[in-house]
This record gives structure tokens, C-alpha cells and sequence, in this order.
């Protein structure tokens, strides 16, 4: 995960975030830091990059307000 680089993203003016991640849960809580620091979900696609497993990657879009 990367928690601790979405709290200090989470103060920031970044206007707009591209998050990739490879883990449902820890792209939960990262997006929820996210949120409650202002940003809001713009994008989401979830992709099944690895056949026949139960393995996926999220590609998310987050804009400031």
C-alpha cells in the first residue's frame, strides 16, 4: 500500500491523482485517506490482467474538491 504517501498527498493542492494499485484493500484504504483529505473518485477501472486468476490491478482517478 502507500498510506503513508496519501497522507502527505492528502494535505496537498495536487489537483488531480492517477492511483494504480494491485491490492482491493490496501486500494480501499488509500482511496479513503484520499477522500477524507478532499478528493473525490473520478475514475475507476478494474483490470484482469492475469487470466484465469483471481488477481487484478485498479486504475483510479481522484480530482481535489
Amino acid at each position: 500500500g502507500a498510506s503513508a504517501q496519501c497522507e502527505i498527498l492528502a494535505t496537498t493542492a495536487v489537483p488531480a491523482i492517477a492511483m494504480v494499485s494491485c491490492n482491493p484493500a490496501s486500494f480501499a484504504r488509500d482511496a479513503a485517506i484520499l477522500v477524507a483529505g478532499g478528493y473525490r473518485l473520478t475514475s475507476l477501472q478494474i483490470i484482469d490482467q492475469f487470466r484465469f486468476s483471481s488477481h487484478v490491478e485498479i486504475v483510479a482517478g481522484l480530482e481535489r474538491g
